[in-house]
């Protein structure tokens, strides 16, 4: 994929949303439809089958795997968590 100009802004949100996978730190993220937030645990950055990302991968184009409250592991992309963390619509604890 290509890819734009990152700046430290992106910088510090791809910090964020790393140490938040390395901390199994607690995720909300606000969804469209009911119940309008799903929690869960963040787990690993990688690609969307769940292998680990490695030192030479494309950060912007990995996923955050999160284990949902149900047990339900999910991948969200990390492009899209970005705006998201910009907008407030995610949030790690």
């Amino acid at each position: 994929m290509e890819h734009g100009l990152l700046t430290i802004q992106d910088v510090l949100i791809l910090g964020e949303i790393l140490t938040a996978a390395q901390r199994g730190s607690r995720v909300a993220r606000a969804v469209d439809y009911e119940p309008g937030v799903i929690t869960g645990t963040a787990r690993s950055v990688g690609d969307e089958q769940g292998y680990i990302a490695n030192n030479r991968t494309e950060v912007r184009d990995c996923f955050l795997r999160v284990t949902l409250v149900n047990g339900t592991d999910v991948y969200w992309p990390m492009r899209e968590l970005m705006s998201e963390v910009l907008d407030g619509a995610i949030c790690f604890q």
